[in-house]
């Protein structure tokens, strides 16, 4: 093998010089990098600063909904209250010194004592359970005509003096206050 080719061999090349317009080629290569580089970075920072944007209004619409949710709950809660409310202040102006009142008057009258009384307000039904006379207290209820279907359900003694009795009545008054007798 002959090696004498690769003492031959020059690779700088005799007698060639670099162009001006390299060096401005290289500079213009090295300024668009720097220019590139500076890009990059202001891409990399906006895509920084949109994310943060973004998890910031995912933050708020979390609260908002979270907000909306409460004020949702908050809004059937005062509705019940709201309802809880009206049915109170419609016991309130129920007509109960008239019929608390007609009660007592027959009673005094009939000379019986009220052992248990129960009234529905809903129904307008009275359940009284006396001791006394309970024949007069039922006419005495009648005669009022606040009271219908007034009746004698039992009875525990025979001596009048001493009667135990379970009476029902009927408030005859519609329940609405509009039309309470005064």
């Amino acid at each position: 093998m002959n090696k004498a080719w690769a003492t031959d061999l020059d690779l700088s090349g005799k007698g060639v010089g670099s162009a001006w317009w390299a060096w401005g080629v290289l500079l213009a290569g090295a300024l668009g990098l720097a220019l590139s580089a500076q890009r990059y970075e202001q891409a990399v920072t906006a895509n920084a600063q949109a994310q943060q944007q973004l998890e910031s209004a995912q933050q708020r619409l979390s609260a908002a909904l979270a907000t909306r949710t409460v004020a949702h709950q908050q809004t059937a809660l005062s509705t019940q209250a709201l309802a809880g409310i009206d049915r109170v202040l419609a016991a309130l102006k129920y007509p109960w010194g008239v019929l608390l009142g007609s009660v007592e008057r027959a009673l005094v009258q009939a000379d019986a004592a009220a052992l248990v009384m129960d009234y529905q307000a809903s129904t307008g039904r009275l359940h009284l359970e006396v001791q006394g006379d309970a024949v007069a207290l039922l006419h005495q209820l009648n005669a009022q005509g606040l009271w219908q279907q007034a009746g004698v359900t039992s009875r525990a003694t025979s001596d009048a003096a001493l009667w135990r009795a379970s009476l029902d009545a009927q408030w005859s008054r519609p329940l609405n206050t509009s039309s309470t007798p005064k």
